[in-house]
């Protein structure tokens, strides 16, 4: 079974389903707000940066990361060229913050890199939606904006934080016991 897992296609197809849950999970919380342009992005946050962290500290890759991103992008574009812009610039920025940050720390980089990707989501949507014409925020819902965007890079530190940590100290007690 632990070989099955560690295959790149097979976990780079358990992300994506996952990202998918969980962009289908905060979607439904952020109808109740119609109001509030892509707020699912921020809902998704930590989930998204927690299990970023948990894939990249457990040994993962960063571009199993981006094609089950890309992935996203695809299957979501079919539904809205919205969407699937949005993630297919998720999935481009974090290839580029790891790029740049190839000279930090590996432990320091998954969790930073994970921190990143989570709290893209709200940006990238926003940022998409005004590209299209499909958001056109007014001088109202600019300090809302600001705010939601705090709380994504908040939100999204949390989950990545929380989940290395957890990672770590499960792999702590795993060899702990086979000691």
């Amino acid at each position: 079974m632990k070989q099955f897992l560690s295959n790149p296609i097979v976990r780079t197809a358990g992300l994506f389903v996952a990202l998918f849950a969980i962009g289908f999970a905060t979607r439904m919380p952020a109808w109740q707000f119609p109001h509030i342009y892509a707020l699912h992005g921020v809902l998704a946050a930590p989930f998204c940066a927690a299990l970023a962290a948990w894939h990249l500290v457990r040994g993962g890759s960063v571009v199993q990361l981006v094609a089950a991103t890309a992935l996203l992008a695809v299957v979501l574009g079919m539904m809205s060229p919205a969407m699937g812009l949005s993630f297919a610039l998720v999935a481009a920025l974090t290839l580029a913050v790891r790029a740049c940050l190839r000279s930090v720390p590996a432990a320091m980089r998954s969790v930073a890199v994970a921190a990143v990707f989570g709290a893209l989501d709200y940006p990238c949507a926003l940022a998409v939606g005004l590209a299209l014409g499909s958001y056109g925020p007014s001088a109202e819902a600019l300090p809302m904006i600001a705010l939601l965007l705090a709380l994504s890079v908040a939100l999204s530190l949390f989950g990545a934080f929380v989940a290395a940590f957890l990672a770590d100290r499960r792999s702590a007690k795993c060899s702990n016991f086979s000691s």
